[in-house]
Order: structure tokens, then sequence, then C-alpha cells
């Protein structure tokens, strides 16, 4: 899991990061949680349990976006509500060259298991500085049509 800061992801390893936190969640209880740098089901479950209350449960997205995570996605879909893939992360940590295959992989694992899976990414920003879109993003799109 990791705090999202201005610059940079922050893995929180001070008790009282994480206390800020939970005392965060527990004031303004959010509809959904994402927890990035997920690395095992175990960081799923082991959050689920530090904000467990009767009245409360929230869907849990775990962010799929270091080469741990990808090695264990299969447990990690099954202990989560959704699951989102941060590509832009994900390539930095395990290479462009196994990013398509991490991809195709995880949403395959998610159609069979029947989970929502969000597909992070900066497709067609670059019709904010152009007219049409690019070659790469109308790919990207289809691609993500046909699976």
């Amino acid at each position: 899991m990791a705090i999202a800061s201005k610059y940079r992801f922050i893995k929180p390893t001070s008790e009282d990061i994480k206390d800020k936190c939970f005392k965060i969640i527990h004031k303004f209880k959010p509809a959904s949680i994402v927890l990035s740098y997920i690395e095992n089901k175990e960081d799923v479950i082991d959050f689920r349990k530090s904000i467990q209350c009767q009245i409360y449960n929230p869907t849990i997205m775990s962010k799929i976006e270091c080469y741990s995570a990808v090695q264990n996605v299969d447990d990690i879909i099954d202990v989560s509500d959704e699951i989102m893939l941060a590509r832009g992360c994900l390539a930095t940590n395990i290479g462009l060259e196994n990013l398509l295959c991490a991809q195709d992989l995880t949403l395959e694992k998610c159609i069979e298991k029947n989970k929502r899976c969000w597909i992070a990414s900066n497709i067609l920003k670059s019709l904010s500085s152009y007219n049409a879109p690019t070659c790469a993003d109308i790919c990207d799109l289809s691609h993500m049509i046909k699976q």
C-alpha cells in the first residue's frame, strides 16, 4: 500500500502515518478505496481487517503496478472487489516489453473471475495537444475493446 503525494508514492512504514490514514478513512468513509503497490493477497486482507466495521464496507480496488503483483495476480483478484491496471507504473517496474503480457494476463483472470478491471491510461491525452488521436491511441483503444 502507498500514500499518494504530489510528487511520488510513499510506502508508509511509520505506524503514525498508518494511523493517520485510518483515521481519515473512518472519518470520511469513502465508498471505494484504491490500494497502491499491492504485492500479494495478504496486503489486501490485512488492510481490509484494519478497517473492518459492521456498518462500513467499502469497495477495495487493488492496483496492479509491480512485478510481485503480477506474479500474485490470481490471489489478489480473489480478495479484491475490483482491480486497476496502472500501466504507467507497471511498465516502469516490469519493463515495456512485459507490459502487454501482464495486461492480458490480468484482464483474462478478471474476466474468468467476473471481477471488474479498470485500466489507468493516458489514452487520448494527445487530444489536448493535437486535433486527432495518435496511431498508438487508436491501436490501444482497439486492443482494449477487443479484450
